[in-house]
Formats: C-alpha cells, sequence, structure tokens
C-alpha cells in the first residue's frame, strides 16, 4: 500500500488538511533499526554506484567519504524520526536543500540519488525489505528531494 497521506506535504501550499499517514511513519520508523545496523553498508554501495553512474559528482565529495556515509545515514535517520514533526522536518530539508544546492547539487541529480539509494537499501535490508516498504520508502524519498529541491531553487533565484 503507497503512502497516500504524508506529514511532509502538510507544510506546503495549501496542504495542511492532508492527515499524517501514521501507519506508514510506524513502518518507516521500524525500519530504522535495520537502516542502523546496515548504514555504513548502504552508504558504500550508495557511494560506489553514485561515483561509477555519475563520475562527475565525485568532484562534489572529499577525498575520504567515511564522514559522508555517516552523514548521509544520519540524515535519513533525522528524517524518519522527525516525520511526526512535520515544521521540523521541514526546516531541516530546507536548510539540508540550501547547502546541497551550494556544494552543486542540482534538481537532476536527485532522481538518480533516490533511485540508487533504493536500490542499495534492498540489498541490505534483505528480507526485510518488501514490496510496501519499498514504496514508502520511495515516496518519502521523492518528498524529501522535492523540499530540497524546492529549497535549492530559493537559493538560486537569491543569487
Amino acid at each position: 500500500m503507497p503512502v497516500t497521506r504524508h506529514p511532509l506535504l502538510a507544510t506546503k501550499h495549501g496542504a495542511s488538511s492532508i492527515a499524517v499517514d501514521s501507519e506508514a511513519i510506524t513502518r518507516l520508523e521500524a525500519s530504522l533499526s535495520v537502516l542502523r545496523t546496515r548504514g555504513e553498508r548502504i552508504a558504500d554501495r550508495f557511494y560506489q554506484r553514485l561515483f561509477a553512474t555519475a563520475p562527475a559528482m565525485r568532484q562534489a565529495f572529499p577525498a575520504d567519504i567515511a564522514a559522508q556515509h555517516r552523514k548521509f545515514i544520519d540524515m535519513l535517520v533525522a528524517v524518519v524520526q522527525l516525520l511526526r514533526k512535520p515544521e521540523e522536518a521541514s526546516q531541516l530539508l530546507r536548510e539540508t536543500g540550501s547547502s546541497h544546492h551550494k556544494y552543486g547539487a542540482r534538481p537532476e541529480h536527485y532522481a538518480l540519488v533516490g533511485q540508487l539509494l533504493l536500490e542499495a537499501m534492498a540489498l541490505e535490508f534483505g528480507d526485510a525489505w518488501s514490496e510496501q516498504l519499498a514504496q514508502e520508502w520511495s515516496q518519502a524519498i521523492e518528498l524529501v528531494s522535492s523540499a530540497m529541491i524546492e529549497a535549492g531553487s530559493a537559493v538560486h533565484s537569491a543569487d
């Protein structure tokens, strides 16, 4: 069952009447234990595939990528932990989207990042990965990407 309601939407353009899909959030929260346990491997798979698929993106990252692995997983955990606090989630995503824009992230990068993240998660989650969880993570990643792209666009407009 796909996520049909999401708290991140409540902060966008008149969508405040959209209810929180508590069941989906509960499933995403439950998946955090796997994300925390296998986070380093997920991040490693993700960045290896990202740099193999889009080598030009490598220059946007430090030579030693280990600290970035932790930041990446910490951000995913934080977003899920804030799903029940949409204003805080929205603020975090605005800040992150703005900083990523300054580092060179462009709207066209987000789809690839989302796809590669889902692939890495599916491989590392193993039996804990289901079609339903894949759909919910996919929609959450799309919502996160949209919020970050919007923040990056605002920075670009101000430049």
